[in-house]
């Protein structure tokens, strides 16, 4: 059995079992929580770790203004 094969099984599998159910609601990432992201992260111990995920969310959030 190919890994793809697996895949396919795996997904099928997945869609059965959320068929039906409701769809989450998820805001947005409003420039607000950004800034309250970026006050925790910046009293992590690892300044690093707080660049990293600043850059992440940021660019995510930037991503998301963009229309397909």
């Amino acid at each position: 059995m190919s890994d793809m094969l697996q895949l396919e099984y795996v997904t099928k599998g997945l869609r059965k079992k959320t068929a039906g159910r409701q769809k989450r609601l998820r805001l947005p990432i409003t420039p607000s929580i950004l800034r309250k992201l970026k006050d925790v992260w910046e009293r992590m111990p690892c300044r690093d770790d707080a660049t990293m995920l600043w850059a992440a969310f940021a660019s995510l959030a930037f991503s998301g203004w963009a229309k397909p």
